[in-house]
């Protein structure tokens, strides 16, 4: 069964194109962020964006392709292009979120109670 998350991703036109350069050294992960744009959509907060999303997902950074995306949230990092992107995962446990970046800031995790 293994440890699952939902993950949201969102890349600014300005950067998208080095996303793409990432995904397509690598099959997998091309496939993973296809699966990601079905159920996201193109044009999320402006032209030539993308809203990548995932549900209920093994994201496990030792996985090759996960470990693309996860070397070019990195890189946004060292960079300092927090603007370009945002990146958010929430895990299975309730203080399992990570939260990067600060585009499109509509993106955020909630809680709620469960019964």
């Amino acid at each position: 069964m293994g440890y699952r998350s939902q993950v949201v991703m969102a890349v600014s036109p300005r950067k998208l194109g080095d996303l793409l350069t990432a995904v397509a050294t690598n099959k997998e992960a091309f496939e993973l962020f296809q699966q990601g744009l079905k159920e996201g959509q193109k044009g999320y907060q402006e032209d030539g964006d993308v809203l990548l999303v995932w549900g209920y997902i093994k994201w496990y950074t030792s996985f090759e392709c996960v470990g693309v995306f996860d070397k070019f949230i990195e890189t946004m990092i060292d960079e300092g292009h927090d603007e370009e992107y945002r990146f958010v995962r929430v895990g299975e446990e309730a203080d399992d979120i990570f939260c990067v970046g600060d585009y499109a800031l509509d993106i955020y995790p909630s809680t709620s109670i469960n019964y």
